[in-house]
C-alpha cells in the first residue's frame, strides 16, 4: 500500500496555484526555515525517529511527521497507535497502513501488549519511542457535556476519562525522550457547583488532577508532574493565529526527558510555537477564507474524479417545552416569521430543502440577529453551525468557522449550503488530495475533523519539538539553545553552526545499529519551570468568557483568556491587547 495516495493523480497547475494561496499548507517550509532546520537537509538520512500514538484519532502526528520527513529527509515510521473507534480505525489503517508497526484498539493494550489489529495476534512494542502523541477524549471534560450536571459526576470515572491515566502511565512505563499530550482548554475550568466531595474540594478542575492527581483507593500518583526524570511545560495554542480559518483553542501538555534537553528549552518551547512561529506564519502568508477552501476543495475533488459528501437532512428530534419556548422568544424579539415581517433567504427553495425545522430555525433566528447588529450575513461571510443549541452563538464571521465538535454540520450564510465533509478535513489543515477517503461518509468525516488535531498547530509544536531532538539523536547538542533565539533573534541557524553534522557521503555518529551515546545537559542558570507555577495561572485565568462559543467580534471567544506569556495566548499575535 501506498504512503501518497495522491502519487498517481494526476494535477493541474491551477490547483498548484490554489494549494499555493493557502499558508495554512506552507507551514512545513515557513516553520523549518524560522528555525533554520533547512540547513539539515541533506544530512539526516541515517536519522530515523519513532513515533508512538495513543488515541490516535485521524492520527495527525503521523501525517505531520511524514510532510516534515520528506522535506527534511530523515526517517520516520510509527511504532504504534491505538484507537477504539472502528471508522478512524479503517482511516489509519487505509492512508498510514504502512507505516504503521502495530495497531491496537486501547492504550491499556498498546502499553502492556495485547492483540494487533496489524498483525491478527498478540503483540508487544519495543521501549524506544522519540515522540509519544496523544489525545485523550475530550467528551468528558467539554463545555458540551451534559454529564456536568451530575452530582456525583467525575471525569475520571468515565470510560473515555481512563484513557488519560492510561496515557500516564504509558509514559512512565515506555519512557518516551519526548511526549506530547492535547486537551481541549475546558479542562482549565472549575468543577461544577453541584460536584461535593472531598475529590473536587482537593482538585479545583481536571487539569489540576491530570497534574498532581492520586488515585484514592490504590495511592497511584497518576499527574504528570510526578513522572520522573521529565521537564513539563503547558501552553494554550489558538488554531487561528496559524492561518486555519478557524477558532479553535487546545491544551498542549510537553514532557521532555532530562537528558534530552535542559529546563530552559522546554519552559520556552510555547514561546518558540505560539507566539514565534504562529508571527513567522502571519508574515510569510495569509489566511484563506471558508468561500476559497470551498472552492479549492470542488476543484481537487473534480481532478480526483469525486463528488464532495454532505449531511443528509435528518429528521427532527423530540423538542422539549423549554426550548420550544425559547426559539419563540427569539423569534419575537429579532421579528422572525411567522412572529415578525423579516423574512430570511432560507424561508426560499431550494436552500431550505437541505435543513428540518429545528436546523431553519437555527439559521432564521442567527440570520436576523447578524442583521440586526447591522452585520450582512452574506457579505461578512457568515456561517452557524446548526448541530449545537440554538441558544448557543456558535456563529463564525469573516470567513471563519467556530470549533469544530464530532457532530458538526456548519451552514454557510453564502452560498446557502453546508459545508461538505471535505471542506471539514481541509479546515483541520489535511491535504484531501493526499488521502483516501473511500468508502467515508459525512459523518465519518465529520467524527475525524472534530477528533483530530489540527494540522499547523501541531505542526509547529512538533516541529520546534525536532529542533532538540535531532541533534540529540545524532548524538549531538543544538548549536544554539532554543531560549538564546528569543534573547538574540537568532532566526535562522546558519549552515555552519550545523557543520557538526555529518554530509551525505560520510559516515553518522550515530546509527541504527549503533547505541545513542548519552549526553549531558548543558548547565543553565535555573528557572521556575511553568509545572510549578500553573496552578496559580489557570486559576486567574477561569472566567465565564472562556468557552468555545462565538463571540461578536467573530473571533470565535467570549474574551482572550490570559495566557502564559506576557498575559496573552501562547498563540497570541504581539498586536493582541490583554
Amino acid at each position: 500500500m501506498s504512503d501518497s495516495p495522491s502519487d498517481d493523480i494526476p494535477c493541474d497547475e491551477s490547483s498548484d496555484a490554489a494549494v499555493e494561496g493557502m499558508g495554512m499548507f506552507q507551514w512545513v517550509k515557513i516553520f523549518t526555515s524560522k528555525l533554520g532546520l533547512d540547513a539539515l537537509r541533506g544530512r539526516l538520512r541515517n536519522t530515523k525517529i519513532l513515533c508512538a500514538e495513543a488515541c490516535a484519532g485521524a492520527c495527525t502526528g503521523t501525517y505531520i511527521l511524514k510532510e516534515l520527513s520528506e522535506h527534511l529527509g530523515f526517517n520516520t515510521s510509527t511504532s504504534s497507535v491505538s484507537e477504539p473507534d472502528p471508522v478512524k480505525r479503517a482511516w489509519i489503517s487505509n492512508n498510514f497502513g504502512s507505516r504503521i508497526d502495530h495497531h491496537f484498539k486501547y492504550v491499556s493494550e498498546q502499553r502492556m501488549g495485547g492483540f494487533c489489529l496489524q498483525h491478527n495476534q498478540d503483540c508487544t512494542c519495543p521501549d524506544e519511542e522519540d515522540l509519544l502523541l496523544a489525545g485523550p477524549p475530550c467528551q468528558p471534560y467539554s463545555r458540551l457535556s451534559s454529564l456536568k450536571r451530575r452530582v456525583d459526576w467525575n471525569p475520571f470515572d468515565d470510560p473515555k476519562g481512563e484513557a488519560f491515566l492510561d496515557t500516564t502511565r504509558y509514559i512512565r512505563h515506555k519512557r518516551p525522550t519526548v511526549a506530547i499530550l492535547e486537551e481541549v482548554a475546558d479542562v482549565m475550568t472549575p468543577w461544577p457547583s453541584t460536584c461535593q466531595g472531598t475529590f473536587f474540594h482537593k482538585y479545583k478542575c481536571p487539569l489540576d488532577f491530570m497534574l498532581s492527581g492520586e488515585m484514592e483507593a490504590s495511592g497511584e500518583k497518576v499527574g504528570l508532574n510526578h513522572i520522573p526524570n521529565y521537564w513539563l511545560t503547558t501552553m494554550i495554542l489558538e488554531t487561528s493565529h496559524y492561518q486555519v480559518p478557524q477558532t479553535r483553542k487546545r491544551l498542549y501538555m510537553v514532557l521532555a526527558r532530562k537528558d534530552v534537553c535542559s529546563e530552559e528549552v522546554v519552559v520556552n518551547l510555547p514561546e518558540i510555537a505560539g507566539k514565534v512561529l504562529s508571527e513567522a506564519m502571519r508574515e510569510a502568508s495569509r489566511r484563506p477564507t471558508i468561500q476559497e477552501i470551498m472552492a479549492h476543495n470542488r476543484q481537487v475533488l473534480q481532478i480526483l474524479e469525486r463528488r464532495p459528501t454532505f449531511p443528509a437532512v435528518s429528521q427532527d428530534g423530540k423538542v422539549s417545552k423549554s426550548t420550544k419556548l425559547l426559539v419563540k422568544s427569539f423569534k419575537k424579539n429579532l421579528g422572525v416569521a411567522p412572529y415578525g415581517p423579516v423574512e430570511c433567504y432560507s424561508n426560499s427553495e431550494p436552500a431550505r430543502s437541505q435543513l428540518n425545522n429545528r436546523e431553519r430555525d437555527c439559521v432564521d433566528v442567527h440570520y436576523a440577529s447578524l442583521q440586526a447588529s447591522g452585520i450582512d450575513p452574506e457579505k461578512a461571510q457568515c456561517n452557524v453551525d446548526v448541530a449545537r443549541s440554538i441558544g448557543r452563538r456558535h456563529i463564525g464571521k469573516w470567513g471563519r468557522t467556530s470549533a469544530l465538535t464530532r457532530f458538526v454540520k456548519i451552514w454557510d450564510f453564502e452560498p446557502q449550503s453546508f459545508l461538505s465533509g471535505e471542506d471539514l478535513l481541509i479546515l483541520q489543515g489535511f491535504q484531501i488530495e493526499k488521502l483516501r477517503l473511500d468508502g467515508m461518509k459525512y459523518s465519518d468525516l465529520a467524527a475525524l475533523s472534530g477528533d483530530s488535531w489540527t494540522v499547523p498547530v501541531a505542526g509547529a509544536l512538533i516541529t520546534t519539538v525536532l529542533a532538540f531532538l535531532l541533534p540529540y539523536k545524532l548524538g549531538k547538542k543544538a548549536p544554539i539553545l532554543l531560549s538564546d533565539f528569543l534573547t538574540h533573534n537568532d532566526f535562522p541557524i546558519t549552515e555552519s553552526e550545523w557543520s557538526f553534522i555529518p554530509s551525505p557521503g560520510e559516515v553518522s555518529t550515530c546509527s541504527d545499529s549503533e547505541p545513542e551515546p548519552h549526553v549531558e545537559p548543558v548547565p543553565l542558570p535555573k528557572v521556575k519551570p511553568f509545572s510549578r507555577t500553573l496552578t496559580s495561572w489557570h486559576t486567574r485565568a477561569l472566567s465565564p468568557r472562556f468557552s468555545d462559543h462565538s463571540s461578536d467580534d467573530g473571533i470565535g471567544f467570549g474574551g482572550v483568556s490570559r495566557g502564559f506569556l506576557g498575559g496573552r495566548d501562547a498563540s497570541a499575535p504581539s498586536y493582541a491587547k490583554d
